[in-house]
């Protein structure tokens, strides 16, 4: 008989060859996750027709001709943090991001913001006074001195009649428009003897039959303090005339900014006042622009004066802390402040931003670097004039 022992190594050989001995078989190993990832996105709003935008998140970029929803080509999963910027837009289109940054949960991204407008908001059938004003809802106001009027340009840019502009209307002339913050435009015209008085319109283009009479030579500029009081600028006379209701009025001439100059190159005698501006503090701080020494004042109720941007007597260009920056201001400045209390500023050049500590730089604006006759601010644009067209742009 024969032995079945020698055909045992070879059943266990078959075995293993069917079933797979020994070490770490693939057919056991559990499947790879699925990573579900998700899309960044949102919508951009009144890009002008022909404008071109391009924004991007990283090295993710994408092309936006039209207003609309946007989608960067690339998806990421959730734990993933994105920042979206505006990298170049059109010359004619001035654009603000806004939630742009953050990190990606457990949905697509979609609430990334971009608000657009034109940079042209319009061209004028007539040149209006230095100084315009605009309010809250995006409406700009402008002195037609040859009509006797005040205009209103519409966020649309639709312009209409406000106040005055027929005969014997109770406007003559007026050359300077400011706004206060109840809403209440504050306007210098004319009266019959060609001397200087203070108006009060209502942005129903009402007109209060009340008049305040400037004692000086040429009053071209207007504010209004959040306590109601007013200061003018009569560049003819080189001083600013404050109008409290409480302390009366007084003058700021080149006899109240000597001891700011002392010991500088600037000089009392060059004292000459463009523009003026109240702060958002509520003590009824006032700037006021000197293009005569290229310099901006703070004046602090009961808290005394500085030189607060510029260096007295130094032209110039350059950023820096307080004390350091230089600024090219002309008897054209103007100045305008923001919510945050950031004051802007024109001049020779660039448009200047100054800080609440009086750090100065030159912020990047979508119309370059124009010659601007004027600004005014109302959020969350930043209006310029130059000659007869006004000019917007969203401020970085």
């Amino acid at each position: 008989m024969q032995s079945k022992l020698p055909l045992l190594p070879l059943s266990i050989a078959a075995l293993c060859a069917l079933g797979g001995c020994g070490g770490s078989g693939g057919d056991n190993t559990p499947p790879a996750p699925v990573v579900t990832k998700y899309a960044i996105g949102g919508t951009v709003t009144g890009l002008p027709a022909g404008a071109a935008l391009t924004l991007t998140n990283g090295g993710d970029s994408v092309d936006v001709p039209t207003s609309g929803n946007f989608t960067f080509p690339t998806t990421v999963p959730a734990g993933t943090a994105y920042a979206a910027v505006i990298k170049t837009q059109s010359a004619s289109a001035t654009c603000k991001l806004e939630n742009g940054s953050g990190t990606v949960g457990s949905a697509a991204v979609n609430n990334i913001a971009v608000k657009c407008a034109p940079v042209l908001l319009a061209t004028l059938p007539f040149t209006p006074a230095p100084q315009f004003a605009a309010d809250y809802q995006g409406n700009v106001y402008l002195a037609d001195t040859g009509q006797n009027a005040i205009r209103k340009l519409s966020p649309s840019g639709v312009l209409t009649l406000h106040a005055g502009g027929a005969a014997g209307a109770p406007l003559t002339a007026p050359n300077a428009v400011g706004i206060s913050r109840s809403g209440l435009l504050r306007v210098i015209d004319q009266a019959d003897d060609a001397s200087y008085r203070f108006r009060i319109v209502g942005l129903d283009g009402v007109v209060n039959p009340n008049t305040t009479k400037l004692a000086g030579l040429r009053y071209n500029w207007i504010a209004a303090s959040a306590y109601e009081e007013l200061a003018a600028v009569d560049q003819g006379g080189a001083s600013v005339m404050r109008l409290n209701p409480k302390l009366g009025n007084s003058l700021i001439t080149r006899a109240e900014v000597a001891s700011l100059l002392a010991g500088t190159q600037g000089s009392a005698a060059n004292y000459a006042p463009a523009s003026v501006v109240y702060g958002n503090e509520t003590d009824s701080v006032l700037y006021i622009a000197d293009s005569g020494n290229s310099v901006i004042y703070k004046l602090v109720p009961q808290g005394g004066s500085t030189v607060f941007a510029g260096i007295p007597g130094v032209r110039g260009a350059a950023d820096g802390a307080a004390g350091t920056g230089s600024l090219n201001l002309t008897a054209a400045s103007a100045l305008a402040m923001d919510e945050q209390g950031n004051l802007y500023v024109s001049g020779s050049g660039a448009v200047r931003k100054i800080a609440p500590n009086g750090t100065l730089s030159t912020p990047q604006l979508a119309w370059g670097t124009p010659a601007l006759a004027s600004i005014a601010y109302a959020k969350p644009m930043l209006y310029g004039r130059v000659q007869n067209t006004v000019i917007q742009t969203y401020l970085p």
